[in-house]
């Protein structure tokens, strides 16, 4: 499937920022099951000072606002071709070895709510697929999907305490109830194609496991499948805070607001 994206993000800053620095990753990763072309990332209010690649393999655009600047906008657009692979990306090569994304972090550290998961999976501590959907179905039974109880910076058991959450708070508790079952994941950050809503709110995440001999495979709990082709993978990391599109700090300002607008269209019929 050929998508066209187009998504802009907007900073308005309460004063003159005499100092604001942000690192973008929005470019599709270069991986076994899509391929973009024409890919731009346009910047007003700032420049581009570095490209790079981080520890994850995520390519990293590392942006500076205008010397006292009151307004930062970020357009990234193009087209990627995505294919139906089930899922199934397969190893890295050249990424971190799968036992790294065995670590826990602030977001994702397993307490009695993860717990809790893990027991209802009875045998599922082996390394499968049918493993990872019986996960993925309990997770997205302990939290329904609702926009408002959570924000970046809710952790996998404060999501499962209140039982709410979105897309992220589901990635998060599977990340966490995996890595406790000894199987290495990872967090995905992306865009998925919804039929007749080309404008969304927000990007799309979900969770990748590494399962024995088969590599990297993606579970999406907030629609309980697997990525297919209507999904465009940006950045991975062990959470949200590895993989956000942006995140920068802003120095000499009490407040600033933040604006998304994001287009994903298919392209044919």
């Amino acid at each position: 499937m050929i998508l066209n994206i187009r998504h802009e993000t907007a900073y308005e800053f309460s004063e003159p920022m005499p100092y604001g620095l942000f690192e973008l990753r929005k470019t599709p990763s270069v991986n076994s099951v899509q391929v973009s072309h024409d890919w731009s990332i346009d910047i007003s209010g700032g420049e581009i000072e570095a490209q790079f690649n981080d520890c994850h393999r995520n390519a990293v655009n590392l942006v500076s606002v205008d010397k006292n600047g009151r307004s930062l906008r970020i357009i990234a657009s193009g087209t990627v071709d995505a294919r139906d692979s089930a899922g199934i990306i397969g190893p890295d090569n050249g990424g971190p070895p799968p036992a790294y994304y065995l670590r826990g972090t602030r977001l994702t550290l397993p307490g009695d709510g993860i717990q809790g998961i893990v027991s209802k999976l009875g045998n599922a501590s082996t390394s499968s697929i049918s493993a990872m959907h019986d996960l993925t179905n309990t997770v997205r039974e302990a939290i329904a999907y609702e926009i408002g109880w959570t924000d970046t910076g809710t952790t996998a058991e404060e999501a499962l305490e209140s039982g709410s959450g979105v897309c992220q708070d589901h990635a998060h508790v599977f990340l966490a109830a995996a890595r406790k079952l000894g199987i290495p994941a990872r967090y995905a950050s992306g865009y998925l194609f919804v039929q007749e809503q080309p404008e969304q709110e927000a990007s799309h995440a979900w969770a990748e496991a590494f399962l024995d001999g088969i590599g990297w495979t993606g579970f999406d709990v907030a629609n309980g499948i697997s990525p297919d082709d209507r999904y465009v993978r940006l950045s991975v990391g062990l959470d949200f805070s590895d993989a956000a599109p942006v995140r920068g700090i802003g120095l000499g300002i009490r407040n600033s607001s933040i604006s998304e607008r994001l287009w994903v269209e298919k392209i044919g019929a």
